[in-house]
């Protein structure tokens, strides 16, 4: 369940920077239309970031994210309607890791109690380790 923890945790910042970059394309495109117009000013040079290697959690939390981004359907020419369109399944996935995570601590803190019930012999330790699966579900 670790590596469930820590992939959900990558997945949920990985959301949050795809959202980011979606509001950078759009204040850049924001930008762009205002110096169109003739109201803006270029004098502000952006640094871009270096990426660094990245590791198979990485790699399979950005394949997930793509896939999640294909399976939303065609990509739309409209920008301002395919960042709508990526901002929808962003949420979704978002709202999924999320609850994925909470379930994993669940998970997490029964574990324990859930050893020592199962081990125990009683009948009421094993109605109680039953009580505690039903509670997961819920």
């Amino acid at each position: 369940s670790g590596d469930e923890r820590v992939k959900a945790q990558r997945l949920l910042e990985e959301v949050a920077a795809r959202f980011r970059k979606l509001q950078d394309e759009e204040a850049e495109e924001a930008e762009e239309t205002l110096a169109a117009v003739g109201g803006g000013e270029d004098g502000q040079s952006q640094k871009r970031r270096r990426l660094q290697k990245k590791t198979v959690t990485d790699v399979t939390v950005e394949k997930d994210i793509a896939q999640a981004l294909a399976e939303d359907g065609e990509a739309c020419e409209d920008p301002e309607a395919e960042r709508q369109r990526q901002r929808e399944a962003l949420i979704r996935m978002r709202d999924c890791y999320a609850q994925r995570l909470h379930f994993v601590e669940l998970l997490d803190a029964a574990e324990s109690r859930l050893r020592g019930l199962l081990s125990s012999k009683t009948n009421t330790d094993v109605t109680e380790a039953i009580s505690v699966v039903v509670e997961l579900r819920l």
